[in-house]
């Protein structure tokens, strides 16, 4: 009885991981159905977006990306259905919303998590491992890259498959954007 019980438990949890997988194509295919752009027009925008002025919570962070262009907006507000909730638990996060948008008419997905201000062991080893090396593993998955805030209470994922990180073009937009949004997030402490 005790294996059985393991072994639902350890599928339950790499279920839980490979949840976000699962739901990629379907973000594909809702972003190739929006033809605009959420990156894009953040250099149609004129107003100053300043970290300062938002508040220190992933909500916060995510009205701020928003208020960047990074997010696709509809109406003026957050288009929730290019967000989804995310496992935060496996990192150690407080919380964590993944959202789609494009840029350069090709697919992107940044990710942004929230920890405790006071990490539990799963969270500061994820963050340790970022601090690091640039990335972090859980499970037996790949490892992932990703991004900590100065003051260890964010983590940001940026997904873009057209950029070859081990052999990049720097002039690309996607490679472009992908350093302003990085650069913006370790603006926000």
């Amino acid at each position: 009885m005790k294996k059985l019980f393991a072994a639902v438990l350890s599928i339950g949890i790499i279920a839980s991981a490979l949840a976000g997988c699962g739901y990629q194509d379907a973000l594909d295919a809702a972003n190739s159905k929006s033809s605009s752009s959420a990156v894009s027009k953040e250099s149609e925008s004129t107003k100053e977006v300043k970290p300062e002025e938002y508040s220190k919570n992933l909500g916060g962070l995510i009205d701020y990306f928003a208020d960047l262009g990074y997010l696709v907006m509809k109406d003026n507000k957050l288009d929730e259905s290019k967000a989804m909730v995310m496992n935060h638990t496996l990192i150690g996060a407080k919380e964590g919303k993944k959202f789609a948008t494009t840029v350069a008419n090709k697919p992107v997905y940044i990710e942004l998590y929230e920890f405790d201000k006071k990490p539990n062991d799963t969270a500061l080893s994820v963050i340790r491992s970022v601090e690091e090396t640039g990335q972090f593993q859980i499970i037996n998955l790949d490892p992932v890259k990703a991004y900590v805030s100065e003051n260890d209470q964010f983590l940001m994922i940026y997904s873009d498959a057209s950029i070859d990180d081990s052999n990049p073009d720097k002039t690309t937009e996607n490679y472009v954007n992908r350093n302003k949004v990085i650069e913006s997030f370790k603006k926000f402490i």
